[in-house]
């Protein structure tokens, strides 16, 4: 048995809210929420996940950063539940909401590939 932190989460939902302004402008919410687990066998220390939006299901150079979020520690085999908030100018529809946890690998983990998770399309 690996002993150490691991953290890995799963989208609960993710649901865009748009109108359009006097002016004719679309502006959008998009609310969502997930859940950070920790597999380990060891306290998660204090970590900062990553949103992005992706025109497909995979992160790549090209995905637009929307914010980070600060994650407090988790203790071994507990979950925290996250809410994610963005104000956008434009309808999202289509497109991929990708969390990245622990982007600046604060902490080593017993599987440091399991730090993405994906939702999409939005609509």
């Amino acid at each position: 048995e690996i002993v150490g932190p691991d953290l890995t989460a799963e989208w609960l939902y993710a649901d865009q809210y748009c109108y359009v302004k006097n002016s004719g402008e679309t502006l959008c919410k998009l609310k969502g929420s997930l859940t950070v687990t920790n597999l380990g066998s060891m306290k998660a220390k204090k970590s900062v996940t990553r949103y992005y939006l992706s025109n497909d299901a995979v992160l790549d150079p090209g995905d637009t950063i929307l914010k980070e979020s600060k994650i407090g520690k988790i203790k071994a085999g507990k979950s925290k539940t996250i809410n994610f908030r963005y104000k956008f100018s434009g309808n999202i529809s289509g497109k991929y909401l990708i969390a990245v946890l622990d982007i600046f690998e604060n902490f080593g983990e017993t599987d440091e590939k399991n730090n993405i998770t994906i939702y999409g399309p939005v609509y």
